[in-house]
C-alpha cells in the first residue's frame, strides 16, 4: 500500500504508506530493479501529491518496472495515458468490475478499453 486514503479498508492499516516514496519503499525499488521483478503499488487518490511522489519513483528508479493497481478506479483513462506516454517502465492493473459496477465510477469501460488497445 503505497498510499490509501480513500479506501475503507486499507487507510487505516499501520504498514502503509503515506505515498510512494515512503519509508522502505526507495529500498524495495532498488531491490526489485536489481532482481529484475516488477511491484505493484496500490496508490489512492489516483491524482495529486501521491501521483507526483510516483512519477518521482519512476524517475529516480527507471530499472524497476511499477504497475499501478487498480488504476481506473476513480481515475479518467486520460490520467493514466499520461502517465503511460510519460514512464517506460510503469505499467497499469484495470480493475474492469470497478467501472462497470460501482455506482462512484464516473467512466464507462469502453474509455479504458481504447486506452488498453493502444
Amino acid at each position: 500500500m503505497a498510499a490509501s486514503s480513500n479506501s475503507p479498508i486499507t487507510s487505516n492499516l499501520t504498514w502503509k504508506g503515506e505515498h510512494p516514496m515512503d519509508g522502505y519503499y526507495p529500498e524495495i525499488y532498488k531491490l526489485c530493479g536489481e532482481f529484475g521483478k516488477p511491484i505493484l503499488l496500490h496508490i489512492d487518490p489516483p491524482y495529486g501529491y501521491v501521483i507526483e511522489k510516483q512519477e518521482d519513483a519512476t524517475t529516480a528508479y527507471s530499472e524497476t518496472n511499477f504497475i499501478f493497481a487498480h488504476a481506473n478506479a476513480y481515475n479518467s483513462p486520460s490520467n493514466i495515458e499520461t502517465l503511460l506516454k510519460n514512464y517506460s517502465n510503469i505499467y497499469i492493473d484495470f480493475f474492469a468490475g470497478f467501472t462497470t459496477y460501482n455506482s462512484g465510477s464516473d467512466y464507462q469501460l469502453t474509455g479504458f478499453i481504447q486506452l488498453i488497445n493502444k
